[in-house]
């Protein structure tokens, strides 16, 4: 049946609601929308972003647009959006991507406010998992705030193919949002089962195929083709994190088709992932888990989360909970708007549940939040997250003129910096890597010249050997350390609080990698714990 942009659906329990025309709620929402945005951008330019994986990215999108670097859009991960960003940061530097991302995330909440009310919009902006998404340097996980809010509101008013144009346009984001892709299609499934009575059921069915198989498609050409053909792996899931439920997407699927209770067991068993949870849904009074159908394009980054064994996924402070932002919102309006009915049913005023509900709402904004609201903000303890964080100090600035001075804009010449010390200087180059790589051995740079459809073609037909994508492994030829900001091997911290390393084991790494790196490299800047190394005329 064919598909148009705009057609009836059964929608038993839709909800659209259109909000007044308010000032002052609009003022403060927008208010709201372009904090994060602005406070991403000083944060950079206070020199508190990292190289995992702000000034990986930066790296990537300039040497993407060099000749051989095409394959930086399938290289981990299939992120075809790629080039885009590349171009649009070659024109506008790190700012420009940081801004991009953080209005990406926060101006869906307007749509939300005139489609469902403004406490569901506030609910939004003042979520957690939100600020995180915009203040935790970058990644193309974001685009899911709004291609969900595009998918969810195209349905509520019936545009059926929009709502498929939205959900398809998740494959570009990365891989695993291609399992939302199907996701949302098992949720047009849902919407027609409910309302199998009336019109519309049809296409709602054929949509949901659609979403399905495209969703699940994209995944398997990902995972099986495209990654390990770029990346020179046997495929595109995280082994660490997931390879206790097979070797290879195939036993995966297989493992949980025939033992689904570890879906449940798995996270009853790892505290962290209960604490995940009650953070999730706790900071939105559990009112999504009222309305759970609406939760179903949710369910594979819940589903990664509660599987994975890497803390990575489970930890409620990474950008892994883009994919959970607008279905709990939306869940959140629906669960609301049931309680409002049986609140007023009792009789009762809605202001009594009103007030509670944006209380708690501020007060988790407050707990978790590093916003000017937020006790992080106002604390010494989180590095990254404190006021100072955003505001460029004197040393900064002593620190950028020491880079611009002795660090060459040349691209061929390496840098190896350690993790919280990122700047617009320093990715523009062939080799940009996070200490100890490169300085206490070579470390190849990624090389696609031989990569062409040609060998994509043979690879996935008969199975020839993709060209390794590693080149010629290469010395730092400086290094740039801060013994003054958190310490870092690779992305492994010292559980740096209070301007303190409380994880000794890597402190003693730390430190051996610094003394070694001053055995091997001259000292050519140091300033008050700064400090710029280049490499001796000898090969270590």
């Amino acid at each position: 049946m064919a598909l148009t942009l705009s057609q009836p659906v059964p929608a038993r329990e839709g909800l659209v609601r259109t909000a007044p025309a308010s000032r002052w709620q609009l003022g403060l929402l927008l208010l709201l929308a372009l904090l994060p945005a602005l406070m991403a951008v000083l944060k950079y330019q206070a020199l508190a972003s990292n190289w995992f994986d702000l000034g990986l990215f930066e790296t990537d999108f300039h040497n993407l647009l060099q000749p051989g670097g095409h394959g930086h859009a399938f290289y981990g991960h299939a992120q075809p959006l790629m080039p885009l960003y590349a171009w649009l940061y070659q024109a506008s530097g790190a700012p420009g991507i940081l801004a991009l991302q953080g209005l990406s995330l926060t101006l869906p909440a307007l749509w939300l406010w005139r489609h469902y009310g403004f406490l569901p919009a506030l609910a939004c902006l003042l979520y957690y998992p939100l600020w995180v998404n915009a203040l935790f340097d970058f990644h193309f996980d974001h685009l899911a705030v709004p291609l969900l809010c595009g998918f969810y509101l195209a349905y509520e008013r019936g545009r059926i193919g929009w709502a498929v144009v939205w959900a398809l346009a998740l494959c570009l984001v990365k891989e695993p949002f291609a399992l939302q892709t199907a996701a949302c299609g098992l949720f047009l499934y849902w919407r027609a089962w409910l309302g199998r009575r009336e019109a519309g059921v049809g296409r709602l069915l054929a949509a949901g195929t659609l979403l399905v198989l495209a969703g699940f498609g994209w995944f398997y050409i990902a995972t099986h083709w495209l990654i390990p053909y770029f990346t020179g792996s046997h495929g595109g899931l995280d082994a660490g994190a997931f390879a206790w439920l097979g070797n290879g997407l195939g036993a995966m699927l297989k493992t949980l088709a025939t033992q689904p209770w570890l879906l449940l067991l798995e996270p009853l068993q790892t505290p962290g992932k209960l604490v995940y949870l009650a953070v999730i849904f706790g900071l939105l009074a559990g009112l999504p888990l009222l309305r759970p159908g609406w939760l179903i394009p949710a369910l594979p980054p819940l589903a990664i989360a509660m599987l994975a064994r890497s803390e990575n996924y489970y930890s409620y402070g990474n950008h892994y909970t883009a994919g959970l932002i607008v279905p709990l919102m939306v869940a959140f309006a629906h669960g609301l708007a049931w309680l409002e009915r049986r609140w007023r049913g009792r009789g009762r005023s809605l202001r009594a549940l009103y007030l509670p509900l944006v209380l708690l709402l501020l007060a988790g904004h407050a707990l978790f939040t590093s916003s000017p609201i937020g006790r992080l903000f106002w604390s010494d303890k989180v590095w990254s997250y404190r006021k100072e964080a955003y505001l460029s100090d004197a040393r900064s600035e002593r620190i950028k003129s020491a880079l611009l001075r002795h660090v060459p804009a040349d691209p061929t010449r390496t840098v190896a910096v350690q993790n919280p010390l990122n700047w617009g200087h320093l990715p523009r180059r062939h080799g940009y890597f996070a200490f100890p790589d490169a300085v206490l051995a070579p470390k190849p740079l990624p090389d696609w010249s031989q990569h062409d459809l040609a060998g994509l073609y043979r690879f996935v037909t008969d199975g020839t050997a993709a060209p390794s994508p590693l080149g010629e492994p290469r010395w730092a030829d400086y290094v740039v350390l801060d013994m003054r900001r958190p310490w870092f091997v690779l992305d492994r911290g010292c559980d740096w609080r209070y301007d303190r390393c409380h994880d000794q084991t890597v402190a003693a790494r730390y430190l051996d990698a610094v003394a070694q790196t001053r055995r091997r490299y001259a000292v050519v800047h140091e300033d008050d714990g700064f400090l710029i190394l280049q490499r001796n005329a000898v090969t270590p």
